[in-house]
């Protein structure tokens, strides 16, 4: 049984998956299982591990018993391979979201007249410039169809001019944020940790109002126009505030639905069909895999696949997002250390500049191990000192780039879900630059599954966390059409409608080529819509047949 739901896994391009046959709730994208056990007790197949259900059969760090770890991190049928002799490996598809970077606000005017806080590049309006005495312009945050900007969080607008005073800090008034008094109804820290930002209202109440639809436009759609951010008359003002003038991050896009590489032949295209015509970001299933560019340690990089989906995305002007940087069931041979890393991730983003979101680390412990993890760091289940490390590494090299932590069940399982914010927040803790969250989304066909398990896991994740989610590679596997429609219907609109999700994508389209744990996952059979695949286009304005 496969492990997820919601967005088709295309046919394994560069490296044939073996088949595999399991009873156990949602394999990782690439053949790794394992759940946590929300009553103490496991599903038959699986095996109790530190308080998390895992199928010792195919787990590379509990092989065949707990705590058994494949040094090359591989597991097949509870017994440690080499690499390349069990066919692990996916197909593989990119995609990124080209997305705007953090506006970094600039003075508001003294004394608080005229603009106050014009929009950054790409950026939502302003909202100052009203306030009595001259509040200060929120101005700089990229417009992401009224969500906030990828890249970085809005600037607040620099200093609040002579006579005004913070958003958070001030009472409201007729629309008018005057004052020094703290807000006693509205959880300002609260809005910032939702995305959003505390706005006073023409009805003297505070509300919570998503970034990029504020008082000075309404983010344009998403394009990063903003508004032109024009503040009302401040009273007391000459000058008026300088706007914020967007720096860093990608440039600002609407929100995406994409999907990955088909049985990869030279191009996107696949059964006739236009790829870009239905999807607007692409992840490689399998070719931008750190073990499918460089076969060992020291050895040249094979860029030829990447560098043809590249080319499409670039022709097309679709959104690639790279999977992944590392991961523990696939990588080169050989010994690797972090010399290696820091030069496959310099490679990489010096030669696809473009690229918008990078998974740094896919599917961590205890779902997946690097046989380097110790040689870059250690820390695993203490300080994650080589996640730490990875993603400093990966800022280093790609500074434009949304960095991800991916991996599965977090949406659908507790135990997965406790135990990755904790990673999280080690992260968080230490400084080190994650920028969202891969939810994989695969197990949401699971007969263990329900839609309010779901809901509850996916906003603790954000909470917990303050990040945007991505969900990456959605499937829903079922032969029945209108079991597929039936469930597509009941979670795409919890993730679309969501404003702290950027993007989803699906995890394959042609029925038959698809992962090989969602092997009915297709949308697109024998040349035809299934329903679900209609219902996806209906939701975003693209061709249904």
């Amino acid at each position: 049984m496969k492990r997820g739901w919601f967005w088709v896994s295309t046919a394994l391009a560069t490296v044939g998956l073996a088949a595999l046959s399991c009873a156990e709730p949602a394999p990782a994208e690439d053949g790794a299982a394992g759940r946590s056990s929300l009553d103490g007790e496991c599903s038959g197949g699986e095996t109790l591990c530190d308080g998390v259900c895992i199928s010792t059969a195919a787990d590379a760090a509990n092989c065949g018993s707990c705590g058994n770890v494949c040094t090359d991190g591989i597991c097949v049928a509870g017994q440690c391979v080499a690499p390349g002799s069990d066919g692990t490996g996916g197909a593989e598809t990119g995609g990124a979201s080209s997305v705007g970077g953090s506006g970094v606000g600039g003075d508001p005017g003294i004394g608080g007249s005229g603009l106050g806080g014009a929009p950054g590049v790409g950026g939502a309006p302003g909202l100052g410039g009203s306030g009595v005495g001259g509040a200060p312009g929120l101005g700089g945050a990229p417009g992401f169809g009224g969500a906030p900007g990828l890249g970085g969080a809005p600037g607040l607008g620099g200093v609040p001019a002579t006579g005004g005073s913070v958003i958070g800090e001030s009472t409201c008034v007729a629309g008018v944020d005057t004052g020094d008094a703290c807000n006693p109804t509205v959880d300002t820290e609260e809005c910032e940790r939702s995305d959003r930002t505390c706005v006073c209202g023409a009805d003297s109440l505070w509300t919570c109002t998503p970034i990029g639809q504020g008082t000075g436009g309404d983010g344009s759609g998403g394009q990063g126009t903003g508004g032109d951010g024009t503040g009302g008359d401040g009273a007391g003002g000459e000058d008026p505030g300088s706007g914020g003038s967007g720096t860093g991050g990608m440039q600002p896009i609407g929100k995406y639905l994409g999907n990955i590489t088909t049985g990869w032949q030279a191009s996107l295209d696949t059964d006739g069909r236009t790829y870009s015509d239905y999807w607007d970001q692409v992840s490689p299933e399998n070719a931008g895999k750190w073990g499918s560019v460089q076969s060992s340690a020291g050895s040249n990089f094979n860029w030829s696949t990447l560098d043809a989906i590249y080319a499409y995305t670039e022709e097309h002007d679709i959104i690639l997002k790279e999977h992944c940087f590392l991961w523990g069931a696939q990588q080169p041979g050989g010994s690797l250390g972090e010399n290696d890393v820091k030069n496959w991730m310099q490679n990489y983003c010096e030669r696809y500049p473009n690229t918008a979101i990078i998974d740094v680390v896919n599917e961590p412990p205890p779902h997946t191990n690097p046989s380097y993890a110790d040689a870059i760091g250690g820390g695993t289940n203490g300080s994650w000192q080589w996640i730490i490390n990875a993603f400093v590494w990966a800022r280093e090299a790609c500074p434009n780039q949304i960095l991800l932590l991916n991996d599965y069940n977090i949406i659908e399982w507790s135990g997965d879900t406790n135990r990755f914010i904790g990673i999280v927040q080690t992260l968080q803790n230490a400084g080190a630059p994650i920028d969202g969250i891969g939810a994989q989304a695969h197990d949401l066909d699971h007969g263990g599954v329900s839609f309010n398990t779901v809901q509850n896991l996916f906003n603790q994740l954000h909470d917990e966390t303050g990040l945007p989610i991505y969900i990456t590679e959605m499937d829903i596997s079922t032969s029945d059409d209108n079991r597929q429609l039936q469930l597509y219907q009941q979670y795409f609109p919890l993730f679309w409608e969501s404003d702290f999700v950027p993007g989803i994508t699906i995890w394959g389209w042609i029925y038959g080529q698809t992962w090989s744990m969602a092997p009915e996952s297709g949308l697109i059979r024998n040349g035809s819509f299934r329903p679900a695949m209609t219902y996806l286009m209906e939701q975003v304005g693209r061709p249904t047949n």
